[in-house]
């Protein structure tokens, strides 16, 4: 009897390992909304310039551990499918915040995807994440996330868990590579949807479209390659293993002027969906610019603030089209003074 019940689990444990269908498009739930996630942005290191939104912890959590600002985000996306645009149309929205305090960072996101088509079998999800980050050591960040969603429209069901990452930025460069960052996340630990909810996989039918891959370990590497005359260039590159049973790759490149307006590009090969016969994705393309916004308030950390507009575009499969378009708000300076030293009425140099 125990030998049997042995088996049984094995098998079961097997069934699983094995059971991997996800439809297409379904591991990149997070990003589809997000007009810098979809860019390039989508990265365990931050991506190619290291622009971080409250979103980011989707592929990260320690990423927004380096930030001092508050920061709200919002944006969202349309979805059509060019061959028949009548009646396959989907669209998204996101919104997130990031709020650092003394002790660590707390950030959370709300993201929503309504595809009914579209030319993807996303069906109807939102999921909420909620993370926190802290510098764990000098240049060393970690970060842990709690999320669950809910699917409907092709039945119903809900998913559940935890992320966890590390962040590391170097100081020295290596070669070319300017500032270095490493990025190091496991995500979707717990319960995908799937189970009870009916959507076609990539391999046509809906058997075991679970979404996003449970369990997937995540290692990216960003830095910057180019930065003179106001210009600033930077390249990212990620593996992750979806479920542990499949390779995506993304790369990235983003060129920016004087800190105000940025260009990026992405693109991404998710050796599954290939495999079964999906047609390549075109290069997203996205931009944004810098806003400054002035206070006349007397609080000097609040002098003055930054709205980042940015949009992106991408053929997907051929025939799906999306297009994102969003706006963030970094309230406030960054401190990027070092601390002074007072000793009675003079500080360390002796000036009053």
């Amino acid at each position: 009897m125990k030998k049997t019940a042995i088996l049984a689990a094995l098998s079961l444990s097997c069934a699983a390992l094995f059971a991997y269908n996800p439809p297409f498009g379904g591991e990149n739930l997070y990003k589809l909304s997000n007009p810098t996630l979809m860019s390039g942005g989508d990265s365990a290191s931050g991506g190619p310039l290291f622009d971080v939104i409250p979103a980011s912890i989707c592929y990260n959590p320690a990423i927004t551990a380096t930030e001092q600002r508050t920061v709200i985000n919002l944006s969202g996306d349309i979805m059509f499918n060019t061959s028949d645009f009548s009646s396959s149309f989907g669209w998204g929205a996101q919104a997130g915040v990031t709020v650092p305090t003394k002790w660590m960072v707390f950030s959370g996101t709300i993201n929503g995807i309504f595809c009914g088509d579209a030319g993807l079998s996303l069906g109807n999800t939102i999921t909420v994440h909620a993370g926190i980050a802290k510098e764990l050591l000098d240049n060393i960040y970690i970060g842990i996330n709690l999320y669950g969603g809910s699917y409907f429209s092709h039945g119903s069901d809900w998913s559940i868990g935890c992320d966890f990452g590390i962040l590391y930025k170097g100081e020295r460069n290596l070669g070319f590579l300017r500032e270095p960052r490493i990025g190091l996340s496991v995500l979707n630990i717990g319960r995908s949807a799937g189970s009870d909810y009916e959507v076609i996989g990539i391999d046509g039918t809906g058997d075991a479209t679970v979404y996003p891959g449970v369990l997937t370990p995540r290692i990216s590497l960003g830095a910057t390659v180019l930065q003179t005359w106001g210009w600033k260039a930077g390249i990212s590159a990620d593996a992750s293993f979806p479920a542990c049973q499949n390779a995506v790759f993304d790369v990235a490149f983003a060129v920016s002027y004087n800190n105000l307006l940025e260009f990026n590009v992405g693109w991404q090969a998710n050796v599954r969906e290939l495999a079964a016969g999906g047609k390549a994705n075109w290069p997203s393309i996205g931009l944004s610019c810098k806003i400054m916004l002035s206070s006349n308030k007397n609080n000097d950390t609040w002098q003055q603030s930054e709205l980042v507009p940015s949009a992106a575009w991408q053929n997907m499969y051929g025939e799906a089209q999306n297009i994102s378009a969003g706006a963030t708000l970094y309230l406030g300076q960054e401190d990027n003074e070092a601390p002074e030293i007072y000793l009675w009425d003079e500080d360390i140099f002796g000036n009053n």
